[in-house]
């Protein structure tokens, strides 16, 4: 989980961590969960739903 402020937003990029660093296909779609992007802290179930609801932008990847 990374949390982000840009600008009077708050942007909250959380995905599962067994998918962190991976690539992603379903067809012609190809989508890399960056670690540069995702990687952060690691947060419980309930913690990253108090996340969600503080955040402006949420950006979710997981199974």
């Amino acid at each position: 989980m990374k949390l982000r402020k840009i600008g009077n937003n708050v942007l909250l990029s959380i995905c599962d961590v067994e998918i962190l660093g991976k690539t992603l296909r379903e067809g012609k779609i190809v989508f890399k969960v960056s670690e540069e992007f995702y990687k952060g802290e690691e947060v419980d179930v309930e913690e990253a739903v108090a996340m969600i609801e503080n955040s402006t932008i949420v950006n979710m990847v997981g199974k």
